[in-house]
């Protein structure tokens, strides 16, 4: 017998952190079927019906969510079939540091 709760909430994301490495197969922390990814994008999120920060939110049961974002590299972001990823990567390229 299974039992399944489901619960919504609104979620603030409060931070990323971007993964990347020197190879098109190294960059990524976490990985498919063992396959690692060019790089991987990290979001961390507080519930903002329970918390009014990350710090609070980590104490409670459904305070955080996480959410990774594995990323391939393409040869050009023109062979990107998913037109809003391209529209993405396309403004990517224009971020400097």
């Amino acid at each position: 017998m299974y039992s399944i709760t489901c619960y919504i909430f609104r979620y603030e994301f409060e931070s990323f952190l971007l993964h990347w490495g020197n190879s098109d197969k190294g960059g990524s922390e976490h990985s498919i079927d063992s396959r690692f990814f060019s790089g991987e994008l990290q979001l961390l999120g507080f519930n903002t019906e329970l918390s009014s920060n990350v710090s609070q939110a980590s104490q409670k049961p459904y305070g955080l969510v996480g959410v990774a974002i594995l990323i391939e590299e393409v040869e050009s972001p023109s062979k990107i079939v998913n037109p809003a990823l391209a529209r993405i990567v396309k403004a990517a390229g224009k971020v400097r540091i």
